[in-house]
């Protein structure tokens, strides 16, 4: 699933950054509508160093693309649902 999705954001003209695939990888991972600060978390488990800035941008760019929809909260976090298929297997 998540190459996948690179497949689809290189065909845009996107390049794959390990920050990137680490994001992609979380949501895919992640059940409901995460939030940001979540997604964050798990990325920075794996990956250290990324910036919050880094994962909006990704999680917008998959926004842009149709593969994750941005839900507003009544707590003014921003949470993503992540919309490409998940392995049925």
């Amino acid at each position: 699933m998540v190459e996948l999705v690179l497949d689809r954001l290189r065909a845009g003209g996107h390049r794959i950054t390990t920050a990137r695939r680490a994001i992609i990888a979380s949501l895919a991972r992640s059940e409901g509508h995460p939030t940001v600060e979540q997604i964050s978390a798990d990325v920075e488990a794996r990956t250290p160093g990324l910036y919050l800035s880094t994962i909006y941008r990704t999680l917008e760019t998959l926004a842009e693309f149709g593969l994750a929809t941005l839900a507003r909260c009544r707590t003014k976090s921003r949470s993503f649902l992540q919309r490409f298929e998940r392995d049925r297997r």
